[in-house]
């Protein structure tokens, strides 16, 4: 039962910290586009809302350059996936 009430309390902070992350518009940018490309061709491209990135920044303490890396290495299994 212990469990239970704990995992209740985590879902209740997370719910908690997710309703400050409502919808934003920026005036400077919003996103980032990132694509793989051969030559002058998009193999596969992904984007990540700032927004997002803001969340997970503040509940995961993810940085950018790690949320990059993560993009990155998704892309990459993509196209290895597509041969």
């Amino acid at each position: 039962m212990e469990d239970n009430k704990d995992s209740q309390e985590y879902v209740d902070i997370l719910k908690a910290e997710l309703e400050k992350f409502q919808n934003v518009e920026y005036a400077d940018w919003d996103s980032i586009v990132l694509h793989l490309g051969l030559g002058e061709k998009s193999v596969v491209k992904i984007r990540v809302m700032r927004q997002d990135m803001e969340a997970m920044k503040s509940l995961h303490s993810q940085s950018r350059s790690e949320m990059l890396e993560l993009m990155i290495q998704t892309l990459e299994a993509e196209v290895a996936n597509k041969k």
